[in-house]
């Protein structure tokens, strides 16, 4: 373990923690490029170092989705009617996805990631709205839109905020709750997640500190600093005015999947 990664690891873990509370995320939309250019910069071979980056990401959101809700919660900000909805679908679309991933080459999966991040991020910006689907949380095809959300944070090592937040916007519900219910359904796609990529791996040495395809040293020290800076970006969720957040929201989107398209040219 190349112990200057593992020292970057704690900015990381802090940016993380505060995205997490501010935007209802897990942190893995930060986390995947950035572990990926880690994990490049050490030598490894790039295909490894997306999956790897991948794994470690989803064992790393565990903390941050479980602190992010809890503090959401307690201030109101989670629909428990819209999460209970949604789960079904969610657990079911991570087992496929979990299927799926060690299926596809690191490139694909970097271009996948860099377009999914940027189509949300100007659908956010600009306020996009799905014309004539106001309706779709009282519909039975919920199931449907929850196993795309567990599908591709699957695929893609995210909690589900970039999807979940969107979503619910979309439909009616206000800023401030969107991102806490998403930082709810971020709780059990990080924990289906983590012993998805821990058990069910390639077999390609990652070397010292790894098991599957999660770096167990990362995950200690970006659980440990985002478990400390989460309660700050959930603060700050509460006294931003939405239309700021949203935007802010998208353009930390746009910044990661250029990220995500520079280092996908390994």
């Amino acid at each position: 373990m190349d112990m200057v990664a593992l020292l970057l690891c704690i900015p990381l873990g802090a940016c993380v923690g505060l995205t997490a509370g501010l935007f209802g995320l897990g942190g893995g939309a930060l986390m995947v490029p950035s572990l990926t250019f880690l994990f490049l910069w050490q030598g490894m071979y790039g295909n490894d170092a997306v999956h790897l980056a991948l794994g470690t990401s989803m064992a790393s959101i565990v903390m941050t989705s479980w602190v992010s809700m809890r503090q959401h919660h307690a201030k109101g900000g989670v629909r428990w009617d819209i999460w209970r909805k949604l789960l079904p679908g969610v657990l079911c679309g991570m087992l496929l996805g979990m299927a799926l991933v060690l299926h596809l080459d690191g490139r694909y999966l970097s271009w996948l990631f860099a377009c999914f991040m940027a189509y949300v991020a100007w659908n956010m910006f600009f306020n996009v709205p799905f014309q004539g689907h106001r309706n779709l949380l009282k519909r039975p095809h919920l199931f449907g839109v929850g196993s795309g959300i567990g599908s591709m944070s699957a695929l893609l090592a995210i909690g589900g905020g970039t999807m979940t937040v969107p979503f619910l916007t979309w439909q009616g519900v206000s800023m401030r709750q969107a991102i806490g219910t998403s930082a709810a359904l971020g709780v059990p796609i990080s924990c289906l997640g983590r012993v998805g990529y821990m058990f069910f791996s390639d077999d390609h040495d990652g070397g010292v500190g790894v098991w599957g395809l999660v770096n167990i040293p990362m995950v200690l020290v970006i659980s440990c600093v985002s478990w400390w800076s989460v309660a700050y970006g959930v603060r700050w969720s509460q006294q931003l005015d939405a239309e700021i957040l949203k935007r802010m929201f998208a353009l930390l989107l746009i910044v990661l999947s250029l990220n995500m398209v520079y280092i996908s040219g390994w």
